[in-house]
C-alpha cells in the first residue's frame, strides 16, 4: 500500500491533478467562493483530523469489555485504520513522533487484522459448507472442517490477546506521541485548534460504556 501511494504521488498524472487543483482554487478565491475549510492550511486540518480518529480509537477500545465481540474488534479496527491512513498521509509534517505512534499504531492494528481475517475465513467456509459445497466429498467436509476450526482457533487467540495488546497501545507513552504529533501540526494550525486539549490518558480498567 506505502509503496503504490508513493508511486501514485510521483506520477505525471497527480501533478496534472495538483495543477487543476490549485487552478480551481484560485478561481475560486478571486470570485469570493472560496469557503472557510479550503482556506485551511493541511496542517491545520490534520490537527482536528488526526485529534477526532485518536479520540474515536480510544473511546471504541475503552469500551470492550474482556470478551470482545468479532462487532467490537471489527468495528474497532476501522477506526484504527482511519488513524493509519491520516498519519501515512501526513508523516512528512509528523517527523519522528508520527513515526512513532504509527509504528505503536500498527503493531495493535496487526493483532486486529489477524482477527478478522480468521474470523472472514471461517465464516466463508462455514457458508460455503451449508451452501454450494453441502454437495462435497467427506474428504472435502474433513478439509475444510479442519481448516475452519483453525481459523476459529486462531481468532479466538486473538481475542484473547486483545486486553494485553490494548492496555500496551492506550498506555501514557501513546498519549505522549500523539501530544507530540499535534505540537508537530499545532505551528501552522489556528489560534482555536491549537488550544484545544489532547485525549485524556486511559483509565487503570476498560469502561463497560458502548458507543
Amino acid at each position: 500500500m506505502p509503496e503504490a501511494m508513493t508511486t501514485g504521488l510521483d506520477s505525471e498524472r497527480y501533478f496534472r491533478l495538483l495543477v487543476r487543483l490549485e487552478d480551481f482554487t484560485r478561481s475560486h478565491s478571486q470570485s469570493g467562493t472560496r469557503n472557510e475549510a479550503a482556506s485551511q492550511p493541511v496542517a491545520a486540518v490534520g490537527h482536528k483530523a488526526i485529534r477526532k480518529a485518536f479520540r474515536r480509537v480510544l473511546k471504541r477500545g475503552r469500551a470492550i469489555d474482556a470478551a470482545p465481540t468479532d462487532d467490537d474488534l471489527h468495528i474497532l479496527r476501522i477506526r484504527t485504520k482511519r488513524l493509519r491512513y491520516l498519519l501515512e498521509f501526513l508523516r512528512e509534517l509528523l517527523g519522528k513522533p508520527g513515526r512513532r505512534l504509527a509504528k505503536d499504531l500498527v503493531r495493535f492494528q496487526d493483532l486486529l487484522g489477524s482477527h478478522h481475517d480468521a474470523a472472514v475465513a471461517a465464516e466463508f467456509i462455514r457458508r460455503y459448507v451449508e451452501g454450494p459445497g453441502a454437495q462435497a466429498s467427506a474428504d472435502a467436509f474433513l478439509s475444510l472442517g479442519a481448516f475452519m476450526g483453525e481459523q476459529r482457533r486462531l481468532a479466538e487467540v486473538a481475542r484473547g490477546d486483545f486486553q494485553k495488546s490494548w492496555a500496551r497501545f492506550s498506555r501514557r507513552r501513546t498519549v505522549k506521541s500523539l501530544d507530540a504529533v499535534l505540537r508537530e501540526l499545532r505551528l501552522d494550525a489556528t489560534p482555536a485548534e491549537a488550544e484545544e486539549p489532547s485525549p485524556p490518558p486511559p483509565p487503570s480498567t476498560p469502561s463497560t460504556e458502548h458507543s
